[in-house]
């Protein structure tokens, strides 16, 4: 596989983003495995914090080579920003069921309504790091929404 097809593989979420309806949605779903494996490592919290931030920049670079190959700005095949604003939003909670569910739940919603400033950035920040640092955003908003409430 030629390294722009494995690129886009990867932003992409492993074919995730090529469901025709909602592929920010499923894509999303792979945060959860991408936290759950982040948990299995053992690390300390800082470590698995550090990871994500990694994560995140990784995130940005493949995002915004893929976003220049299909030459759409944020394209609804590009899901590496839902795999990671995801993750962020279930950092530090307990991954029971209810809530990864509670939690994916509103992750959906702020990265759908894009609460600022995570619509400006949206709007006015270019590559990668326009497409992925909203859902950063909405990934903490969701966080921390779960931890007022509870969960």
């Amino acid at each position: 596989m030629r390294s722009d097809g494995l690129m886009l593989f990867v932003a992409r979420g492993f074919g995730t983003g090529l469901v025709p309806r909602a592929p920010g949605t499923v894509g999303s779903l792979l945060g959860i495995p991408l936290y759950l494996g982040l948990l299995r490592t053992g690390w300390p919290p800082l470590e698995q914090a550090m990871a994500l931030v990694l994560f995140v920049v990784f995130a940005c670079g493949v995002a915004g080579r893929a976003e220049a190959s299909l030459g759409k700005h944020d394209s609804g095949e590009i899901v590496i920003d839902e795999i990671a604003g995801m993750a962020i939003a279930l950092f530090g909670h307990e991954p029971t069921l209810l809530n990864i569910a509670v939690i994916f739940s509103f992750f959906r919603f702020f990265d759908i309504v894009k609460v600022w400033p995570a619509n400006l950035i949206d709007r006015r920040m270019s590559g990668g790091r326009g497409v992925v640092l909203d859902d950063v955003v909405s990934g903490l908003y969701a966080s921390l929404l779960a931890w007022g409430l509870g969960f």
